[in-house]
């Protein structure tokens, strides 16, 4: 997605152009695949958030208006929900089929930035641009807030889950990625050596390894246990790195710039 309000769809194979996705009014913030990958998300400046039907670019349905620009959207593990991050610091859970608001989460004082579902679909990870600049954990279920998490000294671009759903990360324009205790809330390492704002993180399908993107265009590739730095590489994106996505299977990683480029890597183990 990108300022333009269009969808655009990739053949990862050919690096072709399936198809754009058409529905938005202004810049497109967000976007996800279901699970399935049936369907597609897209959220972005001036509130809305539609679903699309993969196969034929069709609008399934739109989701009631936030408020506020949505910055972050994902689904559930089991396709039948979203989370949706909005600049207003709601957290808002919707039902994929009826497309109904279930619940919201509110503890954030400023715009949430990122979200990240659980493995097993029960919690739930935000940060943003709190002055606090805490990561929290939220229960999906009841609506609680589980946890708050507190160290970074900017704010916060990006958060997810390790694939045993145990540990998480979050990267942050204070120039560091830190990792987290999900059960006791503790900071296990922080990893520093990024030079600039860190824009994106994901951990490696594994989970031992986690890649990094920076404002200056580089890929960082580092030790989850040790903390050890194993390797940076140039993009060739002439600007930040903006996103980080792995395929489905974790084959594959995608990098988005600020260049309006996205490129495809062979992912790390």
């Amino acid at each position: 997605g990108g300022n333009d309000g269009t969808i655009r769809l990739w053949d990862l194979e050919s690096g072709k152009q399936v198809r754009q996705l058409h529905g938005h009014h202004g810049p497109i913030w967000a976007v996800a695949f279901a699970p399935d990958g049936k369907r597609a998300l897209a959220g972005g400046q001036t509130g809305g958030l539609v679903l699309y039907d993969v196969a034929t670019g069709e609008q399934v349905r739109s989701f009631a208006s936030h408020p506020d620009a949505v910055h972050a959207a994902v689904f559930t593990p089991d396709g039948r929900r979203i989370l949706s991050g909005c600049f207003d610091g709601v957290l808002r859970l919707w039902d994929v089929e009826t497309g109904q608001p279930l619940r919201e989460f509110k503890g954030h004082q400023d715009a949430i930035m990122c979200v990240a579902c659980s493995p097993d679909g029960c919690c739930a990870l935000t940060g943003g641009l709190d002055n606090d600049r805490t990561m929290r954990l939220w229960d999906l279920a009841s609506g609680r807030e589980l946890r708050c998490f507190r160290g970074h000294g900017e704010r916060i671009m990006s958060v997810a889950f390790s694939p045993d759903g145990r540990q998480a990360i979050s990267s942050c324009w204070d120039s560091t990625i830190r990792l987290w205790d999900l059960r006791t809330g503790h900071e296990i390492r922080c990893f520093r050596d990024h030079g600039t704002h860190v824009y994106s993180a994901v951990f490696s399908p594994s989970g031992k390894h986690i890649i990094s993107g920076n404002e200056g265009g580089t890929l960082s590739v580092w030790d989850t246990g040790s903390g050890e730095l194993l390797g940076t590489f140039e993009t060739q994106h002439k600007g930040h790195i903006s996103a980080l996505a792995l395929t489905g299977r974790g084959r594959r990683l995608l990098s988005c710039g600020s260049d309006r480029t996205v490129r495809v890597w062979l992912a790390p183990e």
